[in-house]
């Protein structure tokens, strides 16, 4: 855990995985793009090791690699939306499914342990239940999910035939801290920042589709749990284990923050499941896990965001 690399590290997962690292006493390296945003990681200041590269310039990765005696790399690196079409899955291949490909046997000489970003909802699609377990079938519905699909098939396959050590991580909606309110993604954020902004919030379908949220301070949690665990070539569910619709969001937004949202509903999407819950008792089974209610880090999550205008 001392000599950590993060691929994809400036992004909201990465600025706070990082935050734990340096609490824990690490100096962490971080692979960006060059023209990517270090906002939320510049307050890190000289505690971070920064490098600009793309996943594809596999030789100055493991030039980090070697010469900082990396011993785990954190995969975060996605370029789709679950909305994204087919031409942008295409380019998702070519730009993260690929490079990461040929970037396994990289690992594997140098001894690290890959730490891989899946989905805990997309991946599944319309599973055989509400909650969905690790061992359940994979059936996407968007070109995101197929993504993680195959990266995970990838990275599983390598590890049987080569004996590459790897953790696949299956987050559920993460929301909190470094989450900007102003994005595309992540429906807590958004509707937290329109709602106390006042602005209009768009609901896709009549508000009953049910997701697991789970606050950002409980994935790392979970994911820093795992890495300390010393377990190797394992896929884990990390969620709250508890569902809510999306109208059940906004109500609890409206109760935290005393503010009345604005709605409008548009037809439901085909990439959209109905409900999705994750079963985290694969991870329980490892290391003790108590994430927030809802309620409770929606609480933590506004004060965060009033603090810092929406």
């Amino acid at each position: 855990m001392n000599r950590t690399l993060i691929l994809g590290g400036a992004g909201f997962i990465g600025a706070n995985l990082i935050r734990s690292l340096i609490q824990q006493g690490h100096k962490p390296s971080i692979v960006e793009l060059p023209d990517a945003n270090l906002g939320r990681i510049e307050r890190f200041n000289n505690r971070i090791n920064v490098h600009s590269a793309g996943l594809s310039e596999k030789s100055l990765i493991e030039d980090i690699i070697r010469q900082g005696r990396i011993t785990e790399v954190i995969h975060l690196v996605s370029g789709l939306l679950p909305s994204s079409g087919e031409s942008d899955f295409q380019a998702e291949i070519d730009s993260v499914v690929k490079p990461t490909k040929e970037l396994l046997p990289v690992l594997r000489e140098y001894g690290c342990r890959l730490v891989f970003f899946s989905s805990g909802g997309a991946i599944y699609g319309r599973g055989p239940s509400t909650t969905l377990a690790e061992g359940d079938p994979l059936d996407p519905l968007s070109y995101y999910g197929k993504s993680k699909q195959l990266l995970e098939d990838t990275i599983r396959e390598y590890g049987v035939k080569e004996g590459l050590n790897y953790l696949i991580i299956r987050p559920s909606n993460p929301y909190g801290r470094f989450q900007s309110s102003h994005g595309a993604q992540g429906f807590v954020a958004v509707a937290a920042g329109k709602i106390l902004r006042g602005d209009l919030l768009t609901i896709w379908g009549d508000g009953s589709v049910v997701r697991d949220y789970l606050l950002v301070d409980d994935l790392v949690s979970g994911v820093l749990g795992l890495m300390e665990s010393g377990r190797n070539q394992g896929i884990y569910n990390i969620g709250s284990g508890r569902g809510h619709s999306l109208i059940d969001v906004v109500r609890m937004i409206e109760g935290v923050a005393g503010v009345k949202a604005r709605l409008e509903f548009l037809p439901g999407r085909s990439c959209d499941p109905v409900a999705t819950i994750l079963d985290i008792s694969k991870l329980r089974s490892v290391i003790p896990f108590n994430p927030l209610g809802l309620e409770e880090g929606l609480k933590i999550y506004l004060d965060e965001l009033r603090g810092n205008a929406f």
